[in-house]
């Protein structure tokens, strides 16, 4: 059964409401291993708080980060979202919405899913877990290159429009097509390594097309989208 965590986010500055107000446990319930469910009522407020306690070292849980239809601009609904992710061995015992959204239901922050970043952000908060479920709260930046035989050149976003002299990488969360225009140069890669942020990822290049733009992205795979000297670190890549 998929319980749904919801967030206090109310801000109280006066201490004396806490202190008046009484809170009651009404139900505790455990959803999973190392996972407990448990429902506070403060009646005088009036709320209901629906609680998640979770054991991060148990060895069968994992965080995990998804977005809404699986796109960087969908909408969808939490418990949709929870339902879909289940499969054989593998359980979703909560769910909670993790970001505010801008138009179209793109995240304001930052998000990775499985080592793939859907968006950067600036001087915007976000938490993350490690591959021991540690968790962090914290300013994410993003730097990148891309290092092929003639070189390298810096990665100045993903899943972001392509500006002068950029190189921007592009992956399925963005859609169907990188949406580009035909001033530039694109080349689908294929992952040898599994996606994965602050290391390395060996890719293998595949098709290169110049002056044709909005290139069809693979499923698994990118597009590496370059514009002025970005094009041009790209073509030399077909010498």
């Amino acid at each position: 059964m998929i319980k749904k965590l919801l967030l206090l986010t109310t801000l109280v500055c006066n201490c004396l409401l806490f202190s008046q107000t009484q809170f009651f446990t009404t139900s505790t319930t455990t959803v999973g291993p190392g996972v407990i469910h448990k429902k506070v009522h403060a009646p005088t407020v009036p709320w209901i708080i629906n609680v998640l306690e979770i054991d991060l070292q148990n060895p069968y849980l994992k965080m995990e980060s998804v977005k809404a239809n699986n796109r960087l601009a969908g909408l969808e609904t939490t418990s949709s979202m929870a339902t879909r992710s289940n499969s054989a061995g593998h359980r979703v015992v909560g769910a909670v919405n993790a970001d505010f959204y801008g138009t179209g239901g793109v995240p304001i922050g930052s998000q990775v899913i499985n080592g793939a970043m859907l968006k950067t952000s600036v001087d915007w908060s976000s938490i993350g877990f490690d591959e021991n479920n540690k968790p962090t709260i914290g300013t994410i930046t993003f730097s990148g290159w891309a290092s092929g035989d003639s070189g390298s050149f810096d990665v100045a976003n993903v899943n972001a429009t392509r500006n002068t002299d950029q190189l921007i990488i592009y992956n399925s969360y963005l859609g169907g097509n990188t949406g580009t225009n035909e001033y530039g140069t694109e080349i689908s890669l294929t992952p040898i390594d599994n996606w994965i942020v602050n290391d390395t990822v060996h890719l293998i290049v595949g098709a290169i097309e110049t002056g044709i733009g909005s290139m069809s992205i693979p499923t698994s795979g990118a597009i590496l989208s370059g514009h002025g000297s970005a094009a041009a670190f790209l073509n030399n890549w077909q010498t």
